[in-house]
């Protein structure tokens, strides 16, 4: 049986049973949902939320840690918020009108959290003492807005802690690493404990070509799964 399948079958399980602790337990509208789209909202909507967002606003947070230390030491929230600004979990969207009366938008990853902001490439965590600037584009938003959102922000916090709060961490990117909205050949960073080495400061992430043909592999991986499930 394909992976996909046993995965299917494993959370019409779980929301059959029907457990007080799950998050859309007694959600009328989850509830009228059809079999398939209940399955599709926990599989596709919290679980990646979990398995890609989240790793994602993580490594973001800990690349700007690297040089921002004090700002997340002051106000962790105020820093989650400004990471989201600069590096928001979402990509290009294209929203057809319902009706004629309707206009249809569309949000660019170019200048999302840009466009209206102060100094909009700097990462400032302070603007957040204030209400004066743009709404915060980042887990999606209107009824696109991703369910997990607190869900995952709370994970997050609790990782990102966890590892910084241990006593002796550093972390310094790569010298060659430029960090982009992305992560297309990982989060080039390295983390320890303790002392450093004294090659911190100026080692190199060397393996673009192996980490572009791992990504061609899954990719098509990927589709060779979705042959079997369809």
């Amino acid at each position: 049986m394909p992976v996909r399948q046993k995965l299917y079958n494993r959370l019409l399980k779980l929301i059959n049973e029907n457990n007080p602790n799950f998050i859309l337990h007694n959600h009328q509208g989850f509830q009228e949902l059809d079999e398939l789209s209940q399955v599709s909202l926990i599989g596709e909507d919290l679980l990646i939320t979990i398995c890609i967002q989240c790793t994602d606003l993580l490594c973001h947070m800990l690349v700007l840690y690297s040089e921002h230390s004090h700002e997340f030491q002051v106000n962790l929230d105020n820093c989650i918020n400004e990471t989201l600004r600069l590096y928001p979990l979402t990509d290009l969207w294209v929203r057809q009108a319902s009706n004629k009366k309707q206009r249809g938008w569309i949000a660019s990853l170019v200048q999302l959290n840009r466009n209206g902001w102060t100094n909009p490439d700097v990462f400032f965590a302070d603007r957040w003492n204030s209400d004066e600037h743009p709404p915060l584009l980042s887990w999606g938003f209107d009824m696109r807005r991703c369910p997990a959102k607190k869900f995952g922000t709370d994970i997050v916090k609790l990782v990102f802690e966890t590892i910084t709060k241990r006593d002796g961490f550093w972390i310094e990117p790569a010298s060659n690493f430029d960090h982009e909205r992305t992560f297309p050949f990982g989060c080039q960073v390295w983390i320890g404990y303790g002392q450093r080495s004294n090659d911190t400061l100026t080692w190199q992430f060397n393996n673009k070509l192996q980490m572009q043909i791992r990504r061609w592999i899954f990719e098509k991986i990927r589709i060779i799964d979705q042959f079997e499930l369809n």
